[in-house]
């Protein structure tokens, strides 16, 4: 079940968007940085680093008022308790690492030291050196947006590296097997990675993947900061597979379990309050049942006894 945008409209204000999003997000922050003082204590391995992960969903349906395209929500995501700890409302899909610069930028201090993980469409210096300035490691994907960086990447003779490391994944009627081959950026004969500060590793990925007896093969790229040094190929290509848990823990629930995109768009502040409000219910599903349908079930069947366990936890 779900409130209808309608009803959002009815009870909140317009101010209420924004002062909703301030108090749970703050409180979220006071969080962090509580955490991010035991890490200090406990001085944490690489491999013990908080994981976020930055990626943008559209509202489908909601059209910017600004560009007439469809309005995304931006989100910093920590993988490991599946909450979302920072919000941006952009435009269209463009403007997403100008705005992650952004987001980092306004309150980054506040979050412990830890590794991003973003597609290629954040791969911006301007970025990487915001997350530098925090301490912050990184692997962000490469594309055709790098321009040069990314031609001198593709054209390299890859066959020269052997695989490092491997991983095997079935389901849902296909295979997948992904491959990884890691080299520093010494290995590349230009100065141009120099743009992008720290970059110290560039990963090459080759993704087979098995589909009704007909084999595809996906190569993909990305550029890793030089502070994580103690990086094995197979940590590599663990956190670059955890950065999915966004895509299928958080976007994939507010779609299909929440029915974030079924909803009729009456105002854009009630979409975008509605979906940010959906976000917290993902994590708090995750929190209490590590499913977010399983909380759904529950909330529907007992609502006065999901709503006890949340407020007054034993």
């Amino acid at each position: 079940m779900s409130p209808s945008q309608s009803s959002i409209s009815r009870f909140f204000k317009n101010a209420d968007e924004q002062e909703i999003k301030k108090l749970y997000l703050e409180k979220l922050r006071e969080k962090e940085e509580r955490e991010s003082a035991e890490c200090a204590q406990k001085q944490l391995s690489l491999k013990a680093l908080p994981h976020y992960a930055i990626d943008g969903k559209s509202r489908g349906g909601c059209v910017s008022e600004l560009t007439g395209r469809t309005e995304i929500d931006l989100t910093i995501f920590n993988v490991e308790t599946r909450t979302v700890i920072g919000l941006e409302v952009i435009p269209d899909k463009e403007g997403e690492a100008t705005s992650a610069q952004k987001i980092f930028k306004d309150y980054g201090k506040q979050l412990p030291r830890g590794i991003l993980t973003a597609d290629a469409g954040f791969t911006s210096p301007k970025l990487i050196v915001e997350l530098r300035k925090l301490d912050f490691e990184y692997i962000i994907g490469l594309k055709g947006n790098a321009g040069k960086v990314f031609e001198i990447v593709e054209k390299y003779d890859w066959s020269r590296c052997e695989y490092s490391a491997t991983t095997d994944e079935k389901g849902h009627g296909r295979e997948e097997k992904r491959k990884i081959r890691v080299l520093p950026i010494s290995a590349f004969p230009n100065r141009t990675f120099s743009k992008y500060s720290d970059c110290a590793y560039i990963i090459c990925i080759d993704s087979f993947r098995t589909l009704n007896g007909v084999t595809s093969i996906e190569k993909r790229f990305y550029i890793a900061s030089k502070g994580l040094k103690g990086y094995k190929p197979e940590d590599f290509l663990s956190r670059i597979r955890a950065h999915w848990i966004q895509e299928n823990g958080l976007h994939w629930c507010k779609d299909a379990i929440l029915g974030e995109d079924n909803l009729p768009k009456h105002s854009h502040r009630s979409s975008r309050l509605l979906g940010f409000l959906k976000s917290i219910v993902v994590s708090i599903g995750y929190e209490f049942f590590r499913s977010v349908q399983k909380f759904k079930d529950n909330m529907v069947a007992n609502p006065k006894k999901m709503m006890e366990q949340i407020l007054f936890p034993s």
